[in-house]
């Protein structure tokens, strides 16, 4: 009698098991599609620089702002609208804003361990870095203007 149970009972624990890693294949699916999905680019789609390029805008006179951020990142968007506000009325400093989902090697590259981040440099030296959200006003003081 035992084993007459137990063989009845082997079918529902299989279709069980496979009824669990069919939900986890579909969430797991839905989880990449949203992820896509959502990812349009901190900086609103564009490219960010490859390393050879974002050298040489580094290396150039004056400041230069590393931004580090994502999309899903609520302090990043945040920050987006100071750094817009930055961008106005400092059009001549360089703000370059690098989404960390679509380029980890250069947050990696970078040091960042977390987001919002600004790096900045002065004359191709880095002189400071900032983790979290700067305001508008404060930023001329950072790279010293």
């Amino acid at each position: 009698m035992i084993s007459t149970l137990h063989q009845h009972s082997r079918p529902h624990q299989h279709g069980g098991i496979v009824n669990i890693l069919l939900t986890v294949v579909i969430v797991a699916l839905l989880i990449m599609a949203a992820s896509a999905y959502l990812r349009s680019g901190f900086s609103n789609g564009a490219d960010a620089p490859t390393p050879p390029t974002l050298q040489e805008q580094i290396a150039s006179q004056g400041p230069t702002l590393l931004v580090f951020g994502a999309t899903w990142c609520g302090p990043c968007q945040s920050y987006k609208k100071e750094l817009a506000s930055f961008i106005q009325a400092h059009p001549d400093v360089p703000v370059i804003e690098i989404d960390v989902d679509d380029h980890p090697e250069l947050a990696q590259n970078y040091g960042v361990r977390g987001i919002p981040a600004t790096v900045v440099y002065q004359d191709g030296a880095q002189v400071d870095r900032h983790a979290g959200v700067i305001r508008a006003s404060a930023l001329p003081g950072i790279i010293g203007r």
